[in-house]
């Protein structure tokens, strides 16, 4: 409709009632205007072969005065779906409160608790649904709404919406004339259509349950068979005819609903103890079978068969690494002199990529992505590659990346001790510190062992003192500034103490000297000092 979102914020009282009204008149009618389910759609390339239509990736652009009426239509859903836990615990896609981390504490979890302490194979199916959100069986859709007990004003409204919706693709800046109508899949562009495929797809769990499978144990009253984002899937399974059962009912699963997994895409890891493996049977689903592989990159973190995260931390340096390089550019095209800008700059942009989720790959060595912020500087100010971290730290002023990790570290303690108690993060979290606890060997790897490691180097006994939530947000601050003050302490040691370039030492104490007789100086001048 060409109206720019600046204009729907900035409305006068006047106009929102006019859009009140108008939408009021939509839904009592259940007609929704002809203009609303024209679609935009550009197609930006990808990768591989360019007269490949499966190498582009579709953007929609929708009505906004459609956009803002069905994300209305979203908000009353979710509070719906919400009061009647209508969603699976195990889907995370879509959902607030929810996040990536969400998922992957839970898996590092299992990884540590069932195959390191247990000594046991655990298997992880990563299935990949092809083209999950374009495959939604409209018909199969407004069924299983009508079952979850969804109004049926509501799903008409909907099924109106889709039935006259088509699209015109926009090449090299010219629109086609030809129309494309819609004829399966949720639509692209608006703000409802991810938590439709997710009450599409919320059956699934109790899909497996109906078909006599269960998951695996964590604890006597705990049990996980999956984790979903989306369309993201994990199947778990404690042993390999457990894993090609749950397989066998998936490929049930997508033959009722006209999904189709895709079998390049989805691979198995068997987490184990040792990198060593026996030779196991191939997994297959559909007369396809299934690759093993050693390591596998689920929702941006790369996981590893024995469950370390030497592979993510290489991965997301090197990531920070080239991040800094278009920092540099940015500096260089807007002449940017100020080193709070840069810092800033380097925060937002590089920081920022290399600690994606590390509170829960770089717990066990906070100072792992130190480089990156090393690599920064000396590229920035052209010093050496031999010049020690900690000579960089003392020079800008500024702290290690190990003092954000933490800060990230005690942010995601302080949101498990925020959920509810049926959640999987906290029962993982609460099995892992029972382990510590009892002193099993689950605990020497785990993410609670770690945490427990970080509060008694700074002095505290250990996390059995944090017994609630009050007690983490109390001693938050301190346990930063403790960090923080022994991080300053141990740089400004090792500076001191080093080998490396005692000229630099020599000249730091000088100017230091001269720094402090300058504000004498200043201080005498203006009175401030007497005899």
């Amino acid at each position: 409709d060409g109206i720019p979102y600046e204009v729907i914020k900035n409305l006068t009282p006047q106009w929102e009632h006019y859009l009140l009204n108008i939408f009021n008149v939509i839904l009592n009618s259940e007609q929704i205007p002809k203009k609303w389910s024209e679609i935009i759609l550009t197609l930006l390339y990808k990768k591989g072969r360019k007269n490949d239509p499966n190498n582009y990736r579709g953007i929609a652009l929708f009505n906004t005065t459609c956009k803002l009426f069905t994300t209305i239509l979203r908000e009353r859903l979710s509070q719906w779906c919400d009061w009647n836990n209508i969603l699976p615990k195990e889907q995370s896609g879509f959902r607030k409160g929810r996040s990536c981390m969400y998922n992957l504490f839970v898996l590092d979890s299992l990884i540590n608790i069932l195959s390191r302490f247990k000594k046991k194979y655990f298997f992880a199916s990563f299935i990949d649904l092809q083209k999950a959100f374009d495959n939604v069986n409209h018909h199969l859709l407004w069924h299983k709404l009508h079952s979850l007990g969804i109004s049926s004003k509501f799903i008409r409204i909907l099924k109106n919406l889709y039935d006259s919706s088509f699209f015109k693709l926009k090449i090299n800046n010219s629109l086609l004339a030809s129309r494309i109508n819609v004829t399966k899949g949720v639509l692209q562009g608006e703000s409802l259509s991810p938590l439709l495929f997710s009450l599409f797809l919320s059956d699934f769990v109790n899909f497996y349950y109906e078909n006599g499978l269960s998951g695996v144990r964590l604890g006597s009253d705990c049990e996980i068979l999956c984790l979903m984002y989306a369309d993201d899937i994990v199947l778990f399974g404690d042993s390999r005819t457990d894993a090609q059962l749950k397989l066998d009912t998936l490929a049930k699963y997508c033959s009722l609903n006209d999904l189709v997994v895709n079998t390049e895409k989805s691979k198995v890891i068997v987490f184990r103890p040792s990198p060593k493996c026996k030779n196991l049977l191939p997994l297959k689903i559909n007369n396809t079978f299934l690759e093993y592989v050693n390591k596998y990159t689920y929702l941006g973190v790369p996981f590893s068969c024995t469950g370390n995260f030497n592979n993510a931390i290489a991965y997301f340096v090197s990531n920070g690494i080239k991040a800094s390089s278009k920092i540099k550019t940015i500096l260089i095209k807007g002449k940017v002199n100020s080193l709070e800008t840069k810092l800033k700059l380097f925060y937002s942009i590089s920081a920022a990529t290399a600690l994606y989720s590390a509170e829960l790959w770089s717990i066990s060595n906070l100072n792992a992505s130190e480089k990156v912020l090393a690599i920064f500087f000396k590229n920035l100010f052209h010093l050496p590659k031999c010049t020690p971290h900690h000579f960089i730290r003392m020079e800008m002023g500024c702290h290690s990346l190990s003092l954000s990790v933490l800060r990230r570290v005690l942010n995601w303690w302080t949101q498990l001790l925020t959920m509810s108690p049926d959640e999987y993060p906290i029962k993982c979290y609460e099995y892992l510190l029972v382990s510590l606890n009892c002193n099993r060997r689950a605990s020497c790897s785990g993410w609670v062992y770690h945490l427990n490691n970080i509060l008694v180097s700074l002095g505290y006994v250990g996390i059995s003192n944090f017994s609630d939530l009050s007690i983490v947000r109390r001693e938050y601050n301190d346990i930063l500034e403790r960090w923080a003050n022994r991080d300053l302490s141990e740089d400004a040691y090792r500076t001191m103490n080093t080998s490396y370039n005692k000229i630099y030492i020599g000249l730091c104490a000088h100017l230091a000297m001269v720094y402090f007789m300058s504000q004498i100086c200043q201080s005498k001048s203006k009175g401030l000092l007497y005899n």
